[in-house]
């Protein structure tokens, strides 16, 4: 029934271009979805690695409440990947943790930028 479905589509060529043109586009969103994959693992190794003594000076008093959900987000490579994919896909929740650890340390604004 599919092939069928399909062989339709050759009397229609306006859309059988269309479904064509589409199916070369989604292999170019794959790669371009796994590079971005592939580049919030990359940052999410390097921060987990340098954030963590920064946490433990950043949240003072204005930050008592963030402090344990940002230990939490830069605790494994997995949670960082999941804290970077919601700030950069969804752009939620950007104060609790980026804006006290660049108070702490200005130098992390460049990792943040990047």
């Amino acid at each position: 029934r599919l092939a069928r479905a399909f062989r339709l589509l050759a009397f229609i060529p306006e859309l059988y271009r269309l479904i064509s043109l589409f199916s070369g586009a989604l292999r170019s969103l794959f790669w371009g979805m796994m590079l971005i994959v592939l580049m919030i693992v990359f940052w999410s190794v390097i921060s987990v690695e340098f954030f963590p003594p920064f946490l433990e000076n950043a949240f003072k008093d204005d930050y008592e409440d963030a402090h344990a959900t940002c230990t939490k987000s830069f605790s494994t490579v997995w949670t960082a990947s999941n804290y970077f994919f919601q700030i950069l896909v969804a752009v939620d929740d950007w104060g609790t943790c980026v804006l006290p650890l660049i108070e702490e340390a200005w130098g992390t604004s460049f990792f943040f930028g990047f």
